[in-house]
């Protein structure tokens, strides 16, 4: 296994953090700066819960409309 295999495996970022993400500057135990740590950015977080909000919104539109093909279900 590769480094930044184990090192996501273990819930760090292995790259630059996501949208809705800030970097988590603090030294370990030993004194070490921990790399990779990541926490929720307060500020937003409201934009990106309502980003999932409405990509679930979509997928189950998208669920409904192949469950009735052929049925007069148009897509608007």
């Amino acid at each position: 296994m590769n480094a930044l295999f184990l090192k996501v495996e273990k819930g760090f970022s292995a790259g630059p953090v996501g949208c809705g993400y800030r970097t988590v500057r603090r030294l370990s135990s030993e004194g070490e700066m921990v790399r990779g740590e990541c926490q929720i950015e307060p500020s937003e977080a409201p934009v990106v819960e309502r980003i999932f909000r409405e990509f679930a919104a979509m997928e189950q539109h998208d669920r409904n409309r192949q469950a009735l093909p052929g049925r007069g279900y148009s897509q608007h």
